[in-house]
Parts: structure tokens; C-alpha cells; sequence
């Protein structure tokens, strides 16, 4: 749903309202496997019952796995039973692949007069359910489609892989804002702030607990905090020079990342066994200038 406004003589608003409902998408099936329910204890990598953090006599035990991250609470899991030859795969719709989105976004615009203009916005998503990229890392990039994706094949791909979507971002905001300056400038700021990706916590159970390797998310996606808030400010300047008739020369410099922001949009490892677990990745270009030119006749 959408509705715009006109706010006084010089104002436009705009709200719109979006929910989105899937269900029954498509991911693999296994048709020939036999599997029973096992328990496991999350961070118990040397199988004695213990999160192995917590375990005492786990320094003399190289079987040992400490992830100081574990909660050491029992997640339920499915262990093959027959042989891994007797496995056959089926891509098919099912019913545990859907997703809700809400969205709200609210804005104002302001045409050019009186030299400066003005476009803003606030964004508010509600996105939960579960694509074939549930499984992914720290990031916002989301695919929806299975795209080769083996989702579903291993029966544990649907252990806490519910849960926000990777790119549920709750709050983003932007503005633009141009001013027409005296002797033929034109300067631009544009801004975006927006929440970041959501972290999450993946691990290797032992393949002995269930027989396949498997990797699966500790807790969903959502209830292991964000990636810090992202920022961006980019500038312009622009000065037209008037050659002769309809011919003009546009020069512009552009300054991206103004601020030189050393915000980031991943991580290098979401596996909470790693040594580089929730260390920065993918970080935005830094400050950078970019000069141009250009007619206009």
C-alpha cells in the first residue's frame, strides 16, 4: 500500500506499507536416508557429556574443541543409520521454506526552488522465515532461490536455521540534500545510516553424532547480536561553465566516504571455533576523490 501527499506549498510525503508471505519453496529432500534423533550438547567436541570449555580436563585432551561462545545447552539432531550410498536426492517444495517480510518506509521530498532540494527517507523490515542461504554467514546479502545450493540434503539444515533473514536490516535511513550555489555551483551531500547484518554462530557438530558433515547455526539468526551501524556520506561540487549557445562544460569532484567510515559489512569467519571468528570483513572503500567532466548541448 502507498500514499502520497503533498505538505504545503513547497513538501511531498510519501508512506508506504509492504507485507510479503511465501511458503513451500523449493530445497532438496533426501528420499533414501535413515535417520533417528540424537541429542547433542553444544560444545561438546570430545563427546564426555561436557561443553568442552567448561571441561577441566579438557587442555590434555586433543579431541578437545573450546569455543568460549558455546552455551553448552542439548540441540536435537538426526543421525544416518544406513550407509551413505543409500542416499538419493530430490529437489521438491517444501513446506519448512517460507518467509513473512514487513516493511514501512516514510519519507519527504522537496522539489528544487529556492536553490536547494531535498529527498529523505526511513525504512523499518520485519524479515524471518528460511531461504536456501539461511545457513550463510554475517552478512546482508540474501539469495532466495536454491541456485545449486545443497540445502536439504543434510536433514540438520533446518536446525535453527529459521529465524531472521540475512537481509533483515530493522531501520535505514537517507537523505539527499543539493543546493544551487552563486556563480553556477551546485553542491550534493548524500547520507545513509542503517542497522547492521545480523552475527551468527555456526559449528561443526563431530561427524560421529550424525554420521554426514554437517555444519549448522548454533542459535538463529537474530538472537546473537548485529554488525555495527553502517554509515556512509558522500559529497559533490559541480560548476557549469557556459561555452557558447546551447554547449556547456560541467566539471564536478566527488568525495566518497567523506568521514573516511571504516564501516563493514561481514566478517571473516562466522565459525565461533575460529581464530578470526567475528573479526571485520568487507569493510567500504575508503575516502576516495573522483573528478569529471562533461558536455551539454
Amino acid at each position: 500500500m502507498s500514499v502520497e501527499r503533498q505538505l504545503g506549498d513547497h513538501f511531498g510525503g510519501f508512506l508506504n506499507l509492504v507485507y510479503k508471505r511465501g511458503r513451500d519453496f523449493a530445497a532438496w529432500r533426501d528420499l533414501g536416508g535413515v535417520y533417528e534423533e540424537v541429542v547433542w550438547i553444544e560444545g561438546d567436541y570430545n563427546l564426555n557429556g561436557v561443553n568442552d570449555f567448561e571441561d577441566p580436563a579438557c587442555p590434555a585432551d586433543p579431541s578437545c574443541v573450546p569455543d568460549p561462545f558455546a552455551t553448552g545447552d542439548p540441540i536435537t539432531l538426526l543421525r544416518l543409520l544406513n550407509s551413505p550410498e543409500d542416499l538419493s536426492f530430490q529437489i521438491t517444495n517444501r513446506p519448512e521454506m517460507d518467509h513473512d517480510i514487513y516493511a514501512a518506509s516514510i519519507g519527504i521530498n522537496r522539489p528544487m526552488r529556492n536553490n536547494w532540494s531535498l529527498l529523505a527517507s526511513l525504512t523499518w523490515l520485519r524479515s524471518e522465515g528460511r531461504t536456501p542461504d539461511s545457513l550463510g554467514g554475517s552478512s546482508v546479502q540474501q539469495r532466495g532461490g536454491l541456485q545449486f545450493r545443497r540445502f536439504g540434503r543434510n536433514p540438520n539444515d533446518f536446525v535453527n536455521s529459521g529465524g531472521r533473514l540475512r537481509g533483515d536490516i530493522p531501520l535505514q535511513a537517507k537523505a539527499q540534500l543539493v543546493y544551487r550555489l552563486p556563480k553556477g555551483f551546485l553542491a550534493a551531500v548524500n547520507l545513509t545510516v542503517r542497522d547492521g547484518a545480523n552475527r551468527v554462530r555456526r559449528v561443526r557438530p563431530p561427524r560421529s553424532v550424525t554420521n554426514l558433515s554437517t555444519t549448522i547455526l548454533a542459535q538463529e539468526r537474530g538472537t546473537f547480536g548485529r554488525l555495527p551501524t553502517f554509515s556512509l556520506v558522500d559529497v559533490r561540487l559541480e560548476k557549469t561553465f557556459q561555452l557558447k549557445g546551447d554547449l556547456d562544460l560541467a566539471v564536478s569532484a566527488d568525495v566518497f566516504n567523506l568521514f573516511n567510515s571504516d564501516s563493514y559489512e561481514g566478517v571473516r569467519s562466522s565459525f565461533s571455533t575460529s581464530s578470526v571468528f567475528n573479526l571485520p570483513a568487507g569493510f567500504v572503500f575508503p575516502r576516495r576523490v573522483q573528478l569529471g567532466a562533461k558536455f551539454r548541448f
